[in-house]
């Protein structure tokens, strides 16, 4: 064999192996995105979110480090604030007005305390203000 013909053997080993390469990784995700649930749809909204917040960037959404997302248990009279994704303790006290303003001490301004029901809510709700 020729060197030429060595070297085209090569390029042609290396493009069938893209090739291949290529179908079986193109299989694999669109696999993951009909078990993923992912839709071209989805995947078009995302694209143009992100260009849209590329173009946009004065329009940049609220902080998302200022919202703390908590739990509140009770335990022996005491209710006990943790962070929901952490478990992290936070603060302590009889009531929920002095939790939520000794949990707000701990924390910079424009902090926003996130709870739903299944985490405590019960225990603060009447704090809230009326809409």
């Amino acid at each position: 064999m020729e060197q030429h013909e060595i070297i085209i053997l090569i390029i042609s080993a290396g493009v069938i192996g893209f090739a291949w390469g290529f179908r079986i990784a193109s299989k694999a995700y669109a696999e993951m995105m009909i078990e993923l649930d992912i839709t071209p749809d989805d995947l078009q909204g995302a694209a143009d979110a992100i260009t849209h917040r590329m173009a946009h960037p004065e329009e940049e959404p609220e902080d998302p480090e200022l919202d703390i997302y908590i739990k509140i248990e009770e335990h022996e009279g005491s209710l006990i604030a943790y962070r929901l994704e952490t478990d992290e303790f936070i603060a302590q006290a009889d009531d929920g007005k002095t939790l939520i303003e000794k949990a707000t001490e701990k924390f910079p301004a424009g902090i926003t305390f996130r709870i739903d029901e299944a985490n405590g809510m019960k225990y603060v709700k009447h704090l809230m203000k009326e809409a």
